[in-house]
């Protein structure tokens, strides 16, 4: 039998569980040790209850979050998804043979990466376009639209397929997490999941949203393969 204050009452319990101390919400948990735990429901209800000194019960779900992620675990998870990405950009031939696609990083700190080359349908002309992706906040938060150069002979096609999804910088800083960069010499188009949504798995990088997935919609909305 063990005891543990729950939401600040000593609480009895024969069971090797909290579960009946958890309800949907994420808990604060106090281990004897002196460290403190944020779990999930589904975590704490197997929680060993003789390490725990107290539970308290939260009202509302905690979402971790930053304005930007950490370098290194930006670098950590871009680095996993870069042979993803080539591997579906280099599977695509251009009419000119001699071109090919090229990925790069646009800054040390991987604030955003550049597609030099980025695949398009034959009838666009070029069948190419470079195009940048900011990744600033990656993986906490998925990307926001892609940037085209302004002197794109492509750009108002581009604009036109990705359905003509322009936010007002006001209202995009209203709905976004996310800071909208100023990229001089580029137009930016919006291109996002519902409702900024982004379910980014650590734990298998290529089961949950990605970048990788992210460049094949753009590349199927592009081509007019928006069916949904």
């Amino acid at each position: 039998m063990a005891s543990i204050v729950v939401n600040g009452e000593m609480k009895t319990t024969n069971d090797a569980t909290i579960g009946r101390f958890v309800d949907d919400k994420p808990v604060t948990v106090e281990l004897t040790t002196g460290e403190y735990k944020i779990l999930s429901p589904d975590k704490a209800k197997n929680y060993p209850t003789d390490v725990v000194r107290t539970i308290d019960k939260n009202q509302s779900d905690i979402e971790q979050g930053a304005s930007y992620s950490d370098f290194n675990t930006r670098k950590k998870y871009l680095d996993m998804e870069l042979p993803h990405i080539n591997n579906f950009l280099t599977r695509f031939r251009f009419n000119d043979s001699s071109i090919k696609t090229v990925i790069e990083w646009d800054d040390t700190n991987y604030n955003w990466i550049r597609i030099d080359n980025f695949p398009l349908p034959d009838d666009y002309n070029p069948d190419y376009e470079k195009i940048s992706i900011v990744t600033a906040d990656y993986p906490n938060f998925g990307p926001v639209g892609i940037y085209v150069p302004d002197t794109s002979r492509n750009k108002a096609r581009i604009i036109e397929k990705m359905g003509g999804h322009l936010f007002s910088r006001e209202d995009y800083n209203r709905f976004s997490h996310i800071p909208l960069f100023d990229l001089p010499g580029w137009t930016w188009v919006c291109y996002h999941y519902k409702d900024f949504r982004w379910n980014f798995n650590r734990n298998n990088v290529m089961q949950g949203d990605n970048l990788t997935k992210f460049i094949k919609a753009v590349h199927a909305n592009l081509s007019g393969n928006y069916d949904v």
